[in-house]
């Protein structure tokens, strides 16, 4: 017997034959996923390209799982600090070269955007990440839904709620930002 078939029934016996107990099904290439390209597939080797591929989808969904706690904690402290009203701690939040986009422009000043916020009588906010997914080990994209509340100059009250979406890095072991986009939503007419 070749080398290669030697391997191969090696891979038979400790792998696919406790697969299979049909003792028919068990030649050297039947019940093998490694087989001869003239042999069908064997059933179990269906069985077994489904259970394996459940199992990373499992482990995928169990990681997204994981990053969004992650994500909800870095969310949980920008809005700690800015019910604060502490840019400094907001803009320790992104990475270095972090950017905030919103419908004005592209700003690389977080401490000073933030600060024109909070002069602008906003002192609320609340988050909330929907998802999460991870296009790399040391990278995420998140998305969610904000709301920020005070009262203006003249003591009215406002508003203002959208969507974010987030790039995130890891920088010095911590999720930092480095691109937070927000779309506030248009407001509503009265009726």
């Amino acid at each position: 017997m070749s080398a290669l078939g030697l391997k191969a029934e090696k891979l038979n016996a400790s792998i696919c034959l406790p697969l299979c107990s049909k003792p028919a099904h068990r030649s050297m290439w039947s019940a093998c996923p490694v087989r001869a390209p003239e042999q069908t597939p064997h059933p179990t080797s269906g069985r077994l390209a489904t259970y394996l591929l459940l199992l990373k989808i499992c482990q995928t969904v169990e990681a997204d799982a994981d990053l969004k706690q992650e994500l909800e904690k870095n969310s949980a402290a920008y809005a700690e600090n800015f019910n604060r009203q502490d840019g400094t701690g907001i803009a320790a939040l992104f990475a270095s070269g972090g950017v905030h986009v919103n419908s004005q422009a592209p700003r690389m000043d977080i401490e000073q955007f933030y600060q024109a916020i909070f002069e602008a009588g906003f002192s609320h906010q609340e988050n909330k990440v929907h998802q999460a997914v991870p296009p790399g080990t040391d990278a995420a994209l998140a998305l969610g839904e904000y709301r920020m509340t005070g009262k203006n100059q003249s003591g009215a009250p406002i508003e203002s709620a959208g969507l974010w979406t987030g790039v995130y890095i890891r920088e010095g072991g911590h999720w930092k930002t480095r691109m937070l986009s927000a779309m506030p939503r248009p407001p509503q007419a009265v009726t």
